[in-house]
């Protein structure tokens, strides 16, 4: 009876381990990827030549997009398709209200770098990992 306990004791610690190990791996290839494509969006805005108008309104309407999506994030009241819906909907006023504030120019490169990005994207060239 000893030996079963013990037994199964250590086949318990065994299978905890390496989920944490594949959680810890899973973590770990997505904070590179972020690190990886962090400056993407840098290098998009400075492609723009906003002004520092652009730059002031866009930093805002960035940071207020940001809480918005934490806000979602933490609400524990909406189910999957209510949180899907409501994130994308942030999503599309988002980026009507960066439309907004650039100039038919600058629309164009913007547009011109996400249709990049999402080509890269679903070709596999992006967002390397397992997580």
């Amino acid at each position: 009876m000893k030996r079963i306990f013990v037994t199964m004791l250590a086949l318990i610690l065994t299978a905890g381990a390496f989920a944490q190990s594949d959680n810890a791996k899973a973590n770990k290839a997505k904070k590179e990827w972020k690190q990886k494509n962090k400056g993407d969006r840098k290098d998009m805005m400075k492609d723009l030549n906003l002004t520092e108008s652009q730059r002031t309104q866009m930093k805002s309407l960035n940071e207020d997009f940001k809480n918005k999506m934490q806000s979602l994030k933490d609400d524990k009241s909406l189910s999957a398709d209510q949180l899907k819906q409501k994130r994308l909907q942030l999503t599309k006023a988002h980026r009507a209200n960066i439309e907004n504030i650039l100039t038919s120019d600058q629309k164009k490169i913007w547009k011109d770098q996400r249709d990049e990005m999402k080509d890269e994207s679903r070709n596999g060239n992006r967002r390397k990992g397992n997580f």
